[in-house]
């Protein structure tokens, strides 16, 4: 399909996404089954059909796509999220939608499934008790109504903890070994 002198078909994807993002091509579709790229010194090069220039990559650019892929800001996601070190977020998951704020901001679901799974687990567990004991007294009932957010929120401010650390692992796991994660303070 494309023709690659010295370079595997992935680093070809990821030279012509640099490309792209540069402005050096419009669109993949200007380099064409002809087109070649290369490698010397560290440097990876990406030429047209006639063999001119388009673009010279360095090693640090290419690893970072190749890493990365083609969204950039999927890095810099994870970077915010390894600065997610204290209570103040989970606190923060309080304010009505910014855990909604939180999942686009740092792209990550995990807190908010976990709010939304300890949550259900706890109104199954209320539902239960309504099921299994309907006789009980109705002012226990409304003690177990009307105090709920006493027990949930307490719950729910752990749970997004919980959420954040899972997310914040798994944004060191990604980053591990890289210069990105040397380069961010509080790891």
């Amino acid at each position: 399909m494309e023709k690659y002198d010295g370079l595997n078909t992935r680093e070809f994807k990821a030279a012509i996404n640099i490309a792209m993002r540069v402005g050096a091509i419009n669109c993949s579709e200007e380099v064409s089954s002809s087109s070649s790229s290369s490698s010397l010194y560290g440097e990876y090069f990406l030429r047209d059909i006639n063999s001119n220039l388009l673009i010279r990559i360095d090693n640090k650019s290419m690893q970072e796509e190749l890493i990365f892929g083609i969204n950039y800001e999927t890095k810099i996601a994870y970077e915010r999220r390894l600065k997610d070190t204290g209570w103040g977020y989970a606190f923060a998951h309080l304010i009505p939608f910014f855990g909604l704020y939180y999942a686009i901001d740092r792209r990550t679901i995990s807190p908010i499934f976990y709010i939304a799974t300890g949550t259900f687990i706890y109104f199954s567990f209320i539902y239960l008790l309504n099921t299994l004991f309907p006789s009980v007294d109705i002012f226990l009932k409304k003690i177990l109504y009307s105090y709920f957010f006493l027990f949930l929120m307490p719950l729910e401010i752990y749970l997004a903890k919980l959420g954040i650390k899972e997310a914040r692992d798994y944004a060191k796991y990604i980053l591990k070994g890289n210069s990105v994660l040397k380069k961010v303070s509080n790891v």
